[in-house]
Order: C-alpha cells, then sequence, then structure tokens
C-alpha cells in the first residue's frame, strides 16, 4: 500500500510538470511571434530609413516671426484706386446710356429753354365723340373731343400764341423723326381755327409728310408743286374739315426742289398776308438742313421732344443751331404719348413719286 501511495504521487507530479510544460511553451511561441513582429518592424524602418528617409539638421534657429499679409495701408490706397476707376467708368457709362430724357425738369435743364407745356395723345375711337363722324387721324383730339383733357394743352399754347400779335409764322420742329411734330402742328392749327383765327397749315416735310393723311385729303399738288411750277397759293391750299383751316400738302417729291429758293421766300411772303397765322411742319433739325433754313425766315419755333425717344446730345446740338439765328425759340413742348398709341394712330406714309423738274415725268 505504501508503494502504491508513492506511484500515485510520483504520476500527479509528472501530470502537473507536463501541464507546467505546456504553459512554457505556449508562453516561448507567444515570445517568439512578438520578437519576429518587433523584427519586421525593424526591417521596415531600416528600409525607409535607407531609401525614402529625411536626415533631419538644424540650419538656423527659430526666429520670432514678422507679419507680410495683409498691409492695410496698401491696400487702403488700392481700393480707393481702383474705387476711383470703377465710379468714373461706371459714370460715363451711364453718361452715354442715359441718352433720353428723364421729364420735363430734366428737359428744362439740360436745354436752356421753357417747358411751353406736355401733350399726352391715347388711342381713341372718334365714334366716343356723339353725333360726330370724322375722317380725321384720331389723334387730332382737338377736333373730336375739343373739351377733353388731352385737348388742354393744346388750347393752352393756342392762347399764349393768340396773345402775340407778331407771331404770324410758326415753325414746329424736331431733332429727329417721330418725335411728334406732326401731331402738336395739326392739334395747335385747330385749336387756333377753332378761336376763329385763319390758319394755314403747311407740310413742309417734303421728304416724309404726313399731314395730308392726317387730315385724309390728296397730295398730288402741294407746296413743291407750288415751288416747282409756279401758281397761287389758292391752287394748293385745301379747306380742312376745320371751319377756318386750310392745308397745304407737301406734295409729290419733285427733283431739285429747294425749300430756300426765291420761290420759297415769295410763298411766305404771300400767306403772311393772307392768313392770321401760319404754322409750318418742318423736317427734323439733324437730318435735314432746310429745317434751320426755314427757322431763320419764321418769327418763332416750337421744338418737340419726345421723353422715350428724343435723345439729348441731338436736341443741345439743335437748339445751338436754332440759337445762332435771329429767330425767337418759344419753347418746348413735350410729347408723352404712349408707344401703342404712336403706332395705332399714325397714318401709313404715303408713296409718292419722284418727279423731274424739267419733264415733269415719272421717274
Amino acid at each position: 500500500e505504501a508503494q502504491l501511495a508513492q506511484e500515485e504521487a510520483r504520476a500527479e507530479s509528472m501530470v502537473e510538470m507536463e501541464m507546467r510544460q505546456n504553459r512554457l511553451a505556449k508562453q516561448i511561441a507567444q515570445c517568439e511571434r512578438s520578437l519576429d513582429e518587433q523584427r519586421r518592424l525593424v526591417q521596415r524602418h531600416e528600409a525607409a530609413s535607407r531609401y525614402g528617409g529625411f536626415n533631419t539638421e538644424i540650419i538656423k534657429p527659430v526666429q520670432t516671426g514678422k507679419q507680410i499679409a495683409p498691409k492695410p495701408a496698401l491696400f487702403l490706397a488700392l481700393g480707393t484706386f481702383l474705387g476711383m476707376c470703377l465710379g468714373g467708368g461706371i459714370g460715363v457709362i451711364r453718361d452715354q446710356s442715359a441718352q433720353t430724357f428723364c421729364d420735363d425738369d430734366d428737359v428744362r435743364w439740360t436745354l436752356g429753354l421753357p417747358v411751353l407745356g406736355r401733350y399726352s395723345v391715347s388711342p381713341m375711337d372718334p365714334s366716343i365723340a356723339p353725333g360726330k363722324r370724322s375722317a380725321l387721324d384720331a389723334s387730332l383730339v382737338v377736333h373730336h373731343r375739343p373739351s377733353s383733357r388731352e385737348s388742354q394743352p393744346f388750347h393752352n399754347l393756342g392762347s399764349l400764341i393768340g396773345q402775340r400779335t407778331d407771331l404770324r409764322l410758326l415753325q414746329v420742329t424736331s431733332t429727329a423723326q417721330g418725335s411728334g411734330k406732326a401731331t402738336l402742328a395739326a392739334n395747335l392749327a385747330i385749336s387756333l381755327a377753332q378761336a376763329g383765327r385763319r390758319v394755314l397749315l403747311v407740310d413742309a416735310n417734303l421728304k416724309r409728310s404726313r399731314l395730308a393723311g392726317m387730315f385724309s385729303m390728296q397730295s398730288e399738288r402741294g407746296l413743291s408743286t407750288l415751288l416747282a411750277e409756279g401758281g397761287r397759293v389758292d391752287d394748293v391750299a385745301q379747306p380742312t374739315e376745320v371751319d377756318n383751316l386750310w392745308l397745304v400738302p407737301s406734295g409729290p417729291r419733285v427733283a431739285g426742289v429747294d425749300l430756300m429758293r426765291t420761290q420759297f421766300i415769295g410763298f411766305l411772303n404771300r400767306v403772311y398776308d393772307e392768313y392770321d397765322c401760319v404754322i409750318l411742319d418742318g423736317p427734323a433739325l439733324t437730318s435735314d438742313a432746310d429745317s434751320v433754313q426755314i427757322a431763320s425766315q419764321m418769327d418763332g419755333v416750337i421744338l418737340t421732344v419726345d421723353l422715350e425717344k428724343t435723345r439729348s446730345g441731338p436736341a443741345v446740338q439743335a437748339c445751338e443751331m436754332l440759337s445762332s439765328l435771329d429767330t425767337e425759340i418759344l419753347g418746348i413742348v413735350v410729347d408723352a404719348s404712349p408707344r401703342s398709341r404712336r403706332s395705332a394712330s399714325r397714318a401709313p406714309r404715303r408713296e409718292t413719286t419722284l418727279v423731274n423738274e424739267s419733264s415733269q415725268s415719272t421717274d
């Protein structure tokens, strides 16, 4: 029994030693794996140092830095300069682009002339005047609706002119075509005629006449015929639908007709004695030199300005041309009519034939 107990104790001791040996083997294996990992890391580090690493060396000790940007003084001066250039450029662009007038005060201040009034003719159906049937253009509001608000500016201007006995020859002109001078001349003539004055309305715009179409009249004979062939004023002056108002159409376009020929001066002298007031719708000042020559023979000139169309530069140039004459510039009338009216009421321009002065044959 004693021997059996010794054998059992020896067996337990061997089992314990085997278990300890297994534990030590696992620890040794774990240490070997850790050692292998450390070796690989060392090899990577050596390879990086050998082929792609960096060697550092202090060249100069670190010193206190200084600010190199921004520089407030430099940037302020540069910003001021660029701002002045930009502002000047914008001013020049606005000055060049703002070629039309803003309002009546702008017209008065820019041109240095009084504004006699402003009118606005809206699209109108003559049938709204009860009992009045007329073939006259709808823009002749003084005829269709003499008591309307639209007619009042023309009556005011007619009253102003009626107070002046020295204004017998009047020219209505503008700086460009389509600025409302024909509408102004026709309505002003109607207003004076309604006041009891004998009025002669003359279409001296031989190239772009409108008055004959506005009064629904023929223009086979007119001012150009009288200047080319001679004759009496009564031969070309046509009575209109308006009492006390006669119209001399421009007539056909005749080659070589000059509005400043002796015949035209004689024409003005004759009508001066026969009528209380003669109103001429002349060509635009900046597009036809004849307009300035006509103005030199007038007692007074009225300039029309279209706020949406008339450019300030040509308007100033036209006023300077008129100022060089002895003719009185009565002032400016502003056309503030809507564009829809101008396209709707404007009569189609009639087709004219160019007639040779010597042979009177169609060209």
